[in-house]
């Protein structure tokens, strides 16, 4: 089977519907943002105990593939203020303790950005910021264990 599918349009998306829901199977729908793979960017962040940010930093999509739909395939280091405002916006507004990553796509039809997916776990970006320098998980690890930040 399929763990998810693209629809053009009302007629595709009832008939897909009527098909998965025949089976018991609960369904999320989501919206497909177009534009290419250079407006998506992402937000990390460590937020400790008493709420306090212990690092943050953005980070864009150069490429993925497949193109425009794949898994990432060139990223970059760089800070998106936009991103950083709003990422910091959602963890604070939703209360997250520890760590957090929120991905955004900015939508081309309106110019706002929107989630794509949030993760409150380490993520495949991790060994990129290892290399640029920045090992995440010896520093959460050193703030828990109450030792020096790196």
């Amino acid at each position: 089977g399929e763990k998810l599918f693209f629809v053009n349009n009302w007629e595709e998306l009832e008939a897909r519907l009527e098909q998965v829901l025949s089976h018991g199977l609960k369904v999320i729908l989501s919206e497909m943002i177009p534009g290419p793979d250079t407006q998506l960017a992402s937000y990390y962040t460590y937020i400790d105990k008493n709420g306090q940010l212990l690092f943050h930093f953005t980070k864009r999509v150069v490429r993925r593939f497949p193109k425009n739909n794949g898994q990432g395939s060139y990223h970059i280091t760089e800070w998106v203020e936009e991103v950083a405002e709003i990422g910091k916006k959602f963890f604070l507004g939703v209360g997250l303790r520890g760590l957090g990553n929120v991905e955004f796509k900015k939508d081309l039809r309106d110019g706002q950005w929107k989630i794509i997916e949030c993760n409150p776990r380490f993520t495949a970006a991790h060994e990129q910021l290892v290399r640029c320098g920045m090992d995440i998980s010896l520093l959460i690890y050193n703030h828990l264990a109450g030792r020096p930040l790196p």
